[in-house]
């Protein structure tokens, strides 16, 4: 059992409080999901993933222990829904964009061999199914510390869900390029870059992956409000992240290419070209 030293709260994160820092560790409130998350995390330090923080063990008050990030965190305390992420100067080469392509494939092909019977999300009902991973479930810059402008690591396990990865992948894509932010006049090119380091470049699995992610994102609202209103806000933003995805559909694909030999993340045997496979051919 780690003992409590001296704490310093963390603020920026967007759905848990009481988070604290303990010299280089993390303390958090303990859920339900709590279990699964430690176990997922176990998987990848073993996969040998090295952006995930380490299970360290529960304190003498009940907090989960996990190693600190070291890094920057693109975090604003008082960003809210619907409003543009905060994006500093930072945070937008695209050799940044490259490595969130390359940190969401390392973080996938670490993941897929994990599997679990639980049941005990944050934000999802029932189990992980045969075509599912395990995903972080809110991947973005707002969940990644960094260092020099380059993703370091990934923070805040509390949503993890089982998710078909190509659907993972559109998730991903729209908050780490990112799309639906005019503030980027450079969108397709930055989409390229994110696809061909993921290794998943083909026009329309990349774009029908980013729509199922907006589709997913809206299944997520009956996690967040008790009132109607509130959801109608919710579905408001999401229905306007969807009408932009649609103007731009095909300056999107025109950036990317028609040829699925374009997609080598999906060629093989691995078990994340085999999940890959069969996510996308749920669609067809």
């Amino acid at each position: 059992m780690a003992s409590v030293g001296v704490e310093q709260p963390l603020v920026g994160g967007r759905s848990t409080s009481g988070v604290v820092r303990v010299g280089h560790t993390v303390r958090r409130p303990m859920g339900p999901w709590s279990p699964t998350v430690h176990a997922l995390l176990r998987h990848l330090a073993d996969a040998g993933f090295n952006e995930s923080p380490r299970v360290i063990g529960i304190d003498e008050v009940g907090r989960e222990v996990l190693t600190f990030m070291e890094g920057e965190v693109a975090a604003d305390p008082t960003w809210r829904p619907g409003t543009p992420a905060y994006w500093p100067e930072w945070l937008r080469g695209v050799d940044t964009v490259t490595a969130h392509g390359s940190l969401v494939r390392r973080l996938h092909e670490a993941a897929a061999s994990f599997a679990t019977d639980d049941d005990g999300w944050r934000e999802h009902q029932g189990r992980q199914g045969r075509d599912e991973l395990v995903g972080h479930g809110d991947l973005g810059p707002w969940n990644v510390a960094y260092r020099d402008g380059l993703p370091t690591g990934i923070i805040d396990w509390d949503h993890i869900e089982p998710i078909t990865p190509v659907v993972d992948f559109g998730l991903a894509a729209w908050n780490f390029v990112p799309l639906g932010d005019d503030r980027f006049p450079d969108v397709p090119q930055r989409l390229r870059r994110f696809c061909d380091a993921y290794g998943l470049s083909d026009a329309n699995t990349v774009l029908v992956a980013v729509h199922h992610g907006r589709l997913k994102r809206a299944e997520h609202l009956r996690f967040w409000h008790r009132r109607p209103a509130r959801s109608v806000g919710g579905l408001s933003n999401i229905s306007a992240s969807l009408q932009w995805l649609d103007s731009h559909w095909d300056t999107l694909a025109a950036s990317l290419t028609s040829s699925t030999s374009a997609s080598p993340a999906m060629a093989g045997d691995t078990p994340l070209a085999g999940l890959l496979r069969a996510g996308v051919a749920r669609w067809a």
